[in-house]
């Protein structure tokens, strides 16, 4: 009976410890997928003249991403501003960003919907360095940080097994 319970707790601290692990990285996959999109999106209404509705349609990202698009779109449908979709979007997937993330997106979001194509295309130029930077953050605190966070977490509940013992 030991042994299961001390397998279970050994266990339990590898489950955790992985998911420290996909919390920076899927913050990490996030800003990388938007950086990428914003190339699109930008490109669809710079040169292509297109409406954000139909430059977002054409953003091929999938998961989160998919799902944030969607939801700034389903509020521009419904009247809202394009600043108000952002911002609601950004509720609805704050477990996925930072606050320095959050606060680019919103910025980004009230850019783009108070100025012309040639303010739209300033907003993409400072939305796309803010994503670079907390991109490059993201990598230095996953480097730094997680390995200290997952080390502690295994330690720990190795630690309660020994105890268990």
């Amino acid at each position: 009976m030991k042994t299961i319970g001390i397998i279970l707790i050994v266990f339990s601290g590898v489950w955790l410890a992985f998911k420290i692990y996909r919390s920076y990285q899927g913050r990490i996959n996030v800003l990388r997928e938007l950086l990428s999109d914003l190339e699109v999106i930008k490109n669809e209404v710079v040169f292509k003249k297109a409406t954000l509705c139909e430059a977002l349609k054409k953003v091929k990202s999938e998961g989160i991403c998919r799902e944030f698009y969607e939801k700034i779109l389903s509020s521009l449908k419904e009247g809202e501003g394009v600043r108000e979709g952002f911002i609601k979007a950004m509720e609805s997937f704050s477990y996925c960003f930072s606050k320095e993330d959050e606060r680019a997106v919103s910025d980004f979001g009230r850019l783009l919907g108070s100025t012309d194509v040639e303010g739209q295309i300033r907003a993409f130029e400072i939305f796309g360095g803010e994503l670079k930077k907390n991109l490059s953050e993201a990598e230095k605190n996953k480097n730094e940080k997680m390995k200290s966070e997952c080390a502690a977490v295994i330690f720990g509940f190795a630690a309660v097994a020994l105890i268990v013992i």
